[in-house]
């Protein structure tokens, strides 16, 4: 099928061939290079697809076939962690200007020490020592006792018992007898030695072989009160008078009566009315008196009021708990009835000359 050709002819043909054979080599590696590049540049194109959809789906906030709603919460989970770290990212550097911002010049004050305060003579001896202090005599018994500005300190005046208790500029002193019994009681306010003011002092008296006070006397720089007592520690009479230059004027004068059961029955107070503030020449007095008139059982008791001797108020108890009549008398001839149920007012009768003039009548509760 070949011709026939010369040796020197036969060369050139097999060049040729080599020449195609190379050709199409290189053409299948261009091919496969070509197909390689192909699938690599589809694969990347999958993949910037894929990565489209992914980002797509992060941001796709709305689908009407798939909305279920879920979406908000972490909607809004994101904005309020974005705000929460606003809020401290603000904080942190209003802080870091706070510690990094300078005082102005004007604005700084030279620190003095502050003046100590003035202590009366009294504080001064309180103040030197704020720890508990206890002393005791030689027969180990207290002899003082002190803790801040507190003081006790057992004291013996003519052989009898005298406790001092201070407190600040305030001290009371308790004067007792032989059988231990308070006698007396003095109420001083002493802000300097020269400064200190006796401002009160009661004095007290007992029954025989008793330890129930008599009497009592409270005396103060404008007036003394001298008051009686019953064996029973009820209080029988009370005078107050103004203490003046010439001699302690009466202003006022109470007394109460018990019955055997040791029952309030009468209250009688007087009260003393002066022209003038030195108590030189009395006026007027005028006389308050209660009396008491009991009933058995939780039943309160009757009682009559008086104003200087005359009747101005009376109040009657039934024995039904809370039923009762109020009379009140305006003057010689008017006066009004007013009955109570159940502790309510129910109904009013006025009466002139003793005869009645007219009646209110007031609706009863359920």
């Amino acid at each position: 099928m070949f011709l026939q050709l010369p040796e020197s002819k036969k060369i050139i043909p097999l060049f040729v061939v080599l020449i195609f054979l190379c050709g199409i080599i290189s053409c299948e590696k261009k091919a496969n290079t070509q197909h390689e590049q192909t699938n690599q540049t589809v694969q990347i194109e999958e993949a910037e697809a894929d990565t489209d959809s992914e980002n797509k789906s992060d941001f796709d906030f709305y689908s009407p076939a798939l909305d279920n709603g879920g979406w908000v919460e972490e909607l809004l989970a994101r904005l309020e962690e974005e705000r929460i770290a606003d809020e401290l990212n603000s904080m942190e550097e209003s802080l870091a200007e706070y510690q990094n911002e300078e005082i102005p010049e004007v604005e700084k004050v030279e620190e003095t020490e502050a003046p100590e305060p003035t202590l009366s003579e009294v504080e001064k001896f309180f103040s030197q020592e704020k720890a508990d202090t206890i002393i005791h005599d030689k027969n180990n018994k207290l002899k003082f006792y002190e803790f801040e500005n507190e003081i006790f300190s057992p004291q013996y005046s003519d052989g009898k018992l005298v406790y001092v208790h201070a407190n600040g500029n305030y001290i009371d002193r308790f004067f007792y007898d032989d059988a231990y019994h308070l006698v007396k009681k003095e109420n001083w306010n002493i802000p300097s030695v020269q400064g200190a003011v006796l401002e009160k002092s009661e004095s007290y008296e007992y029954f025989t072989d008793s330890s129930v006070i008599s009497k009592k006397t409270v005396t103060t720089s404008a007036f003394l009160e001298n008051l009686t007592y019953s064996e029973t520690s009820k209080i029988l009479v009370s005078k107050k008078y103004a203490v003046t230059e010439d001699k302690n004027q009466i202003v006022s004068e109470r007394s109460f009566t018990y019955d055997a059961e040791d029952r309030l029955i009468s209250d009688s107070l007087t009260d003393y009315v002066y022209k003038d503030k030195e108590y030189k020449e009395l006026d007027y007095s005028f006389t308050k008196k209660y009396d008491y008139m009991y009933n058995e059982g939780e039943i309160p008791p009757d009682f009559k009021y008086y104003e200087n001797g005359v009747l101005k108020m009376y109040n009657k108890y039934s024995s039904e708990k809370g039923k009762y009549v109020s009379e009140i008398f305006f003057d010689k001839t008017f006066s009004v009835k007013t009955y109570y149920e159940n502790d309510v007012r129910v109904r009013d009768v006025f009466y002139n000359g003793g005869k009645i003039t007219r009646e209110k009548l007031y609706d009863k509760m359920d």
